[in-house]
């Protein structure tokens, strides 16, 4: 490992686990904030890579699988970061199921990480696999990463034409912002999949380390300098309303909108004039 490529991934490590901090323990920040930090996290945790595979032996060799695997998450988080900071909606339950890859993937490989990981970190390494489980918890591991970018997508693609058609006034930087997040991480994946499931050099992977590291800083940016383009909070109203259905809003009886209705309208419109003066 070259001096430059140190140089990378510790600064790279080091701002990643400085913005999770920032997004996850203020008090200010929504649920897509801390969704945003936890991802910054994940590729800190990546940047750690390297350097834990040079660890032969010690305490430090047992993190190497569970930490080789974490990436298995970050599908699912993107999704989730993209639905709640377009509508607003906080986690739930069932979305742990959204996190069946990364299980899967500690499933195949159990017995190796909690047994005698000296297995799974040579191949970790580039030495051969000792069974089929190991290159078919890597073909998941990439899987995961491009079925949620696609998954992604369309989302974004879906509420982009819903907020057209149902709202007279929308920002659409909001969804070109997401859309640029989601092709910077399909390029990282792509690249880190060629030195990984090929022959191709491993320049592909420093270059995927770069790109990382220019993601941590236009997220950094991009949240403490535009906060506006983390939700749509009428999109968010516009949803709940379709789904209650036509006959489950209340109404007075002269026709008027039921007064919670009509506070919530208020205080957009206040929001809109204070913050945008329009």
């Amino acid at each position: 490992m070259s001096k430059f490529e140190e140089y990378v991934l510790v600064v790279g490590g080091f701002q990643g686990s400085v913005l999770w901090l920032l997004l996850s323990f203020d008090a200010r920040l929504n649920t897509a904030s801390r969704i945003l930090g936890a991802i910054c996290l994940l590729m800190a945790s990546a940047f750690l890579m390297p350097f834990l595979e040079l660890v032969q032996s010690g305490p430090l060799q047992w993190l190497l699988g569970w930490i080789f695997y974490l990436p298995a998450a970050g599908g699912a988080l993107a999704y989730l970061y993209c639905r709640s900071a377009l509508l607003g909606r906080p986690l739930a339950r069932p979305d742990v199921l959204f996190f069946l890859p990364l299980l899967l993937c500690y499933l195949l490989a159990a017995d190796l990480l909690v047994g005698d990981p000296a297995a799974l970190n040579a191949w970790i390494r580039g030495g051969p696999a000792p069974d089929w489980r190991l290159p078919a918890s890597e073909y998941l591991l990439f899987a995961q990463a491009f079925g949620y970018a696609a998954a992604t997508v369309a989302m974004i693609g879906r509420y982009r034409r819903a907020a057209r058609t149902t709202l007279a006034d929308f920002n659409p930087a909001i969804f070109r912002w997401m859309l640029v997040l989601q092709v910077l991480t399909l390029a990282i994946w792509s690249l880190n999949a060629l030195p990984a499931l090929t022959s191709a050099s491993v320049v592909f992977t420093q270059i995927a380390n770069l790109l990382m590291v220019f993601m941590v800083y236009l997220i950094a940016i991009t949240q403490w300098r535009l906060p506006e383009l983390f939700r749509i909070p009428e999109l968010a109203a516009e949803q709940a309303a379709d789904a209650a259905g036509p006959g489950d809003a209340p109404q007075a009886a002269d026709g008027e909108l039921d007064p919670d209705l009509r506070a919530r309208l208020h205080a957009s419109i206040v929001t809109e004039m204070e913050q945008r003066q329009l």
